[in-house]
């Protein structure tokens, strides 16, 4: 495993797309620095160019480097970081990736995976990873390699096999831009999670 995830570390740095897994659903990725490889992700899900991608960051210090932090997400990602929450927070002026990773915006959106595999991944490579959730738009989320396979193989650089997510259901997305926070898609972290998280 470790060859491989040494690979995947090395392909994304160049600009490719690799599949590997997260303890939701496996995870399409790309250099968060590369707009061509950005592009390859939206052609390969046939996503919509409106939707800006995801970053996934091995670590606090890591995710701090890219998104600037408050009290309530301090308090949140206390008790439901690393896991299956995306945070939308303000974007780092400091933190230059690709136009279309986030579209431009003053916002980006950030989670830490609670997957061994992925981790190991992004601690690796020497840049920032872009992910969406590895399917055609529209259809359902891959959550074990022979999923990946049967869609991806043809299409992405390298498919990192890792068994069935552990959730198999995609992340919370929960903003907290404004100074309090809004759910904008509930998956196994729910709002009464987060309310304990705020006021524990």
């Amino acid at each position: 495993m470790e060859k491989e995830i040494l690979q995947a570390a090395r392909i994304l740095e160049r600009g490719g797309v690799v599949c590997f897994p997260t303890e939701t659903v496996y995870a399409l990725a790309a250099n968060a620095y590369d707009a061509d490889a950005c592009q390859r992700i939206y052609e390969i899900k046939g996503r919509d160019y409106q939707k800006p991608l995801a970053i996934l960051a091995p670590t606090i210090e890591s995710l701090q480097e890219i998104a600037v932090t408050n009290d309530i997400f301090n308090k949140i990602a206390k008790e439901l970081s690393p896991g299956p929450i995306t945070y939308i927070l303000p974007k780092k002026g400091s933190f230059d990736l690709a136009v279309n990773a986030n579209l431009g915006l003053s916002s980006v959106a950030v989670r830490i995976p609670d997957h061994a595999i992925a981790l190991a991944i992004l601690k690796e490579a020497n840049c920032p990873v872009v992910a969406t959730s590895a399917n055609i738009s529209g259809e359902s989320d891959s959550i074990d390699e022979a999923q990946v396979n049967s869609v991806f193989s043809e299409m992405v650089d390298l498919v990192v096999a890792g068994g069935k997510s552990k959730i198999g259901v995609a992340s919370t997305i929960v903003d907290l831009c404004s100074g309090t926070y809004e759910i904008l898609r509930e998956g196994v972290v729910t709002k009464e999670m987060i309310e304990n998280a705020i006021g524990g």
